[in-house]
């Protein structure tokens, strides 16, 4: 009997092979990426069919993360390493928060709830330093630091959005990312 069982077992491993049905363990059958394990793999998976221009202008929701650590040998007003900034419109108000932080451990955070006229500031920036180019983008490097990049996301009631990610490059400019400093560091703390 148990040499019965152990043919069958046999037989049916065979047939597994010869159909396909047995992981090879070295094999990519589109499962998974097996360079997509290994640190320093880069991924992108950007859609170049998002849209490039946003015709709506009421922004609703704002968040967005960035690193101005690659800009640190540059002349810059920013204070600190990185920025989350996070901007809700609801019911006539934004509630509004961000966290700063450097390197060294430093860090500052405030929420705040002021007037809808902040994200119509908030928009001045998004279409002067055309956020909108960069909808679409997504690109990750396995093994990166969380405290590289940016991250973007911007909604509108018509719902147009922008999309945007890089772990390993910041697609925003200096300029962009002092104005928003600007803009969430000066509203009164809540």
């Amino acid at each position: 009997m148990m040499r019965r069982i152990g043919i069958n077992i046999v037989v049916l491993f065979a047939v597994a092979v010869l159909f396909g049905c047995a992981d090879d363990s070295g094999t990519d059958h589109g499962d998974t990426d097996v360079e997509a394990e290994e640190d320093g793999y880069r991924r992108d998976n950007s859609d170049s069919e998002a849209p490039k221009t946003i015709d709506s202008t009421e922004m609703i929701a704002f968040s967005c993360y960035f690193s101005a650590l690659a800009f640190e040998e540059e002349d810059t007003e920013l204070k600190y390493d990185s920025y989350h900034l996070s901007a809700i419109l609801k019911d006539g108000v934004v509630s509004g928060s961000y966290l700063a932080s450097t390197r060294y451990g430093e860090k500052t955070e405030a929420s705040f709830e002021v007037d809808p006229s902040f994200m119509e500031d908030l928009q001045i920036i998004v279409s002067e330093y055309d956020f909108a180019e960069n909808n679409g983008h997504y690109v990750r490097v396995k093994g990166l630091p969380d405290h590289y990049g940016a991250d973007l996301t911007v909604q509108y009631a018509s719902g147009e959005s922008i999309s945007a990610y890089d772990n390993q490059d910041g697609f925003l400019s200096i300029d962009a990312m002092e104005d928003l400093e600007e803009l969430f560091f000066g509203q009164t703390c809540g």
